[in-house]
């Protein structure tokens, strides 16, 4: 799973928790979510830029396991890199950073 993904759950539980928090019994917060979901669009920032999640997913890839020619890491790869080139991310990042100050 890539990192967008685990960020965008956490960006929609943020959203969720948000509306519903006066109903709700629980201990997750709105800030503590958002926050997740901030270091998760970085993380993705960094993978595909070639920053340090770059080089510990590739240290992590096997020949043997076929991870070389799996369509679906493939996939998730272009998809989440088309995000950060459409500036997807970086509209995210920007709406949670000030979302986080006020």
């Amino acid at each position: 799973m890539s990192y967008t993904y685990y960020a965008s759950l956490c960006y929609k539980m943020s959203k969720f928790v948000e509306k519903y928090d006066s109903s709700l019994n629980t201990k997750m917060s709105f800030c503590d979510l958002n926050t997740e979901a901030l270091e998760y669009y970085k993380k993705a920032i960094r993978l595909h830029s070639e920053g340090k999640e770059y080089k510990s997913f590739v240290k992590k890839m096997y020949v043997l396991d076929d991870d070389f020619n799996d369509s679906l890491v493939h996939f998730s790869a272009a998809l989440e890199r088309s995000l950060a080139n459409t500036r997807f991310i970086s509209d995210r990042i920007n709406d949670l950073e000030n979302s986080l100050n006020n």
